[in-house]
């Protein structure tokens, strides 16, 4: 059996996310363009659909526990990410239900089909 090119194959990538069973994301400019089903039954949505083409600051509370409002707060996030390739913190997050929920966040710098694009894991 030859092994892939997990260089340029990145249907390897597709199998590692999906089968994650931590929530991930993959967020373009600053919207969640893709998730994976983790992140569908931990935040209890019926679809991937609800999830995709949105803020990060909707699937959380209005504002986070230091006060700050959560779009600017996510902004500044991902801005420190791109800055320097890798930023953790944690963050509240809300259910399809209601509920909230503090995770820690990782968002990384990665290169998809020739595009930057941030990956974030809960």
């Amino acid at each position: 059996m030859t092994r892939p090119d997990y260089k340029t194959d990145q249907t390897w990538f597709k199998q590692l996310f999906e089968s994650s069973p931590d929530p991930a994301w993959i967020i373009d400019g600053n919207r969640f363009v893709e998730c994976n089903e983790a992140a569908i039954r931990t935040l209890g949505y019926g679809s991937r659909d609800e999830l995709l083409d949105v803020h990060p600051s909707r699937l959380s509370p209005p504002k986070q526990p230091d006060g700050q409002d959560s779009y600017a707060k996510a902004e500044l996030m991902m801005a420190t990410a791109r800055e320097k390739g890798l930023h953790r913190f944690e963050w509240i997050h809300t259910r399809a239900d209601g509920t909230d929920f503090v995770a820690e966040v990782t968002l990384s710098i990665v290169t998809l089909a020739g595009r930057q694009v941030i990956y974030c894991v809960w």
